[in-house]
């Protein structure tokens, strides 16, 4: 074989190769997983999502901040890359280790940040996230017990051991990773549970309004015109038990559906139904073979665990306990991913029916306003009736 033959084949060859790979590449990258990521936060070596950026009331001075992924080895059989980015360009990458991620809060405002993450050894692809709330100083702790578990505040501190987005002061040590309290201090009752395997944690709209409970109050003046809530707003229904926002994490499979009890404020309404609020918009639950609703008679603040047989199809008007099960990346997972992680802001609603003011057959809207050009409508029409009245009367006279 000639020199101009020898080319002329190695060339058909790599554009065979070329056209293969084309052809391979997009069924390889359909096959890649997308699986949720666990971040922690470490200041003053130990966990929190509380960050404190200045360290004007403590004698350590090193701010820094140490975001971590709880699971390692990732990638340990070959190649796996790390790209790290945040909610604000003052939050610096400042150490040398791919795997993990340090900043300096000092030059950050008050207020709610998040550091996400993206991780692909080239077989999955995993991602991750963690909010953090930046503050100037920290809550005085005394020696009293604010989630009555036994330990002092000042011993608990403002740390976050289990990573649920509540303080440790504020969350107490008897509750497991699947339980979480709907308000702060009550940890015998309006407990939300998940399965034993499973983790709870405060949604991203709790943690952002400093909650440490999983329950948001929309009528709560404090927070009443909070951006946050401000979204939140729901103008055609009403939510009497208030709204829930909370996170599951630690799906054994991904795409699997995870079963949760959620006790109501109040008794479930007549005629009520269950919101979601997913990408910035309320729509009821999507109800299908993997995604249901169920409630049971229960007591005030004490329902059965998941799964009880207690539990029967739909919002049974009177009952205090509502069961949920949600499919992993389904039509009611917040997050809209599969990825062993379900968010869940949503409650029991009742569409809001507007008063009326009556007065004999006529029935008005309160606080509607007097419209001058529907009224100069309703004259001109009344005129071009009139003249056509006119009209057929001329025209019988004739």
């Amino acid at each position: 074989m000639n020199t101009a033959s020898a080319v002329l084949s190695q060339a058909r060859t790599a554009l065979l190769y070329l056209f293969l790979l084309s052809m391979v590449s997009p069924l390889i990258a359909e096959g890649i997983e997308s699986e949720e990521v666990p971040l922690s936060a470490l200041q003053f070596s130990k966990q929190t999502k509380t960050v404190l950026n200045n360290s004007n009331d403590r004698a350590a001075p090193d701010l820094r901040v140490v975001i971590t992924t709880e699971t390692s080895s990732y990638g340990e059989e070959g190649f796996v890359s790390y790209a790290w980015s945040a909610s604000s360009e003052l939050i610096i990458d400042e150490d040398e280790f791919d795997d993990s991620f340090t900043f300096n809060p000092e030059n950050l405002q008050p207020g709610n940040y998040s550091v996400e993450v993206e991780i692909n050894d080239e077989v999955v692809v995993r991602s991750g996230s963690i909010s953090l709330n930046i503050i100037s100083e920290m809550v005085p702790l005394g020696s009293g017990d604010s989630d009555g578990d036994g330990v002092s505040d000042e011993n608990e501190g403002v740390g976050d051991a289990d990573n649920d987005g509540v303080q440790d002061y504020l969350d107490s040590s008897s509750l497991p990773v699947n339980k979480i309290q709907s308000v702060s201090g009550n940890n015998t009752s309006f407990i939300v549970e998940v399965a034993d395997s499973l983790k709870l944690s405060l949604g991203n709209t709790a943690f952002s309004l400093g909650n440490n409970g999983v329950l948001i109050d929309l009528s709560d003046p404090f927070t009443a015109n909070n951006s946050a809530l401000v979204a939140l707003k729901d103008p055609a229904y009403s939510y009497p038990g208030g709204i829930y926002d909370f996170s599951v994490s630690n799906l054994s499979q991904l795409g699997s559906v995870t079963t949760l009890v959620v006790p109501q404020q109040s008794t479930i309404p007549a005629n009520a139904t269950y919101r979601k609020f997913i990408n910035g918009t309320w729509r009821n639950f999507a109800e299908d073979a993997s995604n249901k609703i169920a409630s049971a008679e229960g007591e005030r603040g004490l329902c059965p665990p998941p799964g009880d047989g207690n539990y029967v199809t739909g919002l049974i008007e009177g009952y205090w306990c509502v069961q949920l099960s949600i499919e992993d990346g389904g039509p009611n997972d917040a997050d809209g991913k599969v990825n062993g992680s379900v968010d869940d802001p949503g409650g029991v609603a009742t569409r809001v029916v507007p008063s009326r003011l009556s007065s004999g057959g006529c029935s008005l809207v309160k606080g509607a306003r007097f419209d001058p050009v529907l009224l100069l409508m309703f004259f001109a029409s009344l005129v071009y009736l009139l003249k056509g009245w006119l009209r057929v009367c001329s025209k019988a006279g004739r």
